[in-house]
């Protein structure tokens, strides 16, 4: 490694996608990776330890999501510059990234590794490559998804929604939470008011992608 290598940490809970991605680097003289990590208090740990001037996250972790990692550089201080890559590239978490402000590329495990190897030399020379627009365009989706809406629904109407999106019907529910079935469809008709949407298979899409959300942000 040159005197120049962007040090870096990568922060995953499979060590064989680690092992990958430290194999593919080590092909670079530029990068050297000083540390690993497979949960949020690890990568807290080694970023501690090692200051690196990149780390790498997953989304996705036992302990909690990754931007955990990021919220906790952001609060101390450190300069390590942060880059997502996640195989769950949801919008949420696009903008949950950007508001860390640790976040400085925003990448899909699917991507060829040519594009990871861009963002960790552009972040590590100060350049971020989270645009303010797309980050703006995301928050417009989850208005328009209703994904911001669902704080609006009152219990009985998330309660509703959540059975409808595990595949009960009407009846069901009614029965389930022993209730009237005019009383499961007034408060699915309410709930379809709020998050603006018309069908069934809307609402189940929507609380699918809120659980994604839920997992990683």
């Amino acid at each position: 490694m040159t005197s120049t290598s962007t040090r870096i940490v990568l922060v995953d809970d499979h060590p064989i996608v680690r092992s990958g991605i430290a194999t593919l680097f080590s092909l670079n003289d530029d990068l050297e990776v000083v540390g690993e990590a497979g949960s949020v208090a690890e990568g807290k740990e080694v970023i501690a330890v090692h200051d690196p001037d990149i780390a790498i996250l997953d989304l996705r972790l036992p302990d909690g999501p990754g931007l955990d990692v990021a919220r906790w550089i952001a609060e101390h201080n450190r300069p390590t510059r942060c880059i997502v890559l996640t195989s769950v590239p949801t919008d949420r978490a696009l903008v949950a990234a950007y508001e860390t402000g640790a976040v400085n590329a925003f990448l899909t495990k699917e991507a060829d590794i040519k594009p990871l190897l861009t963002a960790i030399r552009e972040v590590s020379a100060g350049r971020s490559l989270l645009d303010a627009f797309a980050v703006r365009e995301a928050s417009a989706r989850l208005h328009e998804y209703g994904l911001n809406h669902l704080d609006m629904l009152s219990p009985r109407e998330r309660e509703v929604a959540d059975l409808v999106a595990s595949g009960f019907s009407d009846a069901q529910i009614a029965e389930k939470c022993h209730i009237s079935l005019s009383t499961v469809r007034n408060g699915l008709s309410s709930a379809y008011s709020k998050l603006n949407i018309d069908t069934r298979t809307q609402l189940v899409r929507l609380l699918w992608m809120a659980q994604i959300d839920a997992d990683v942000v």
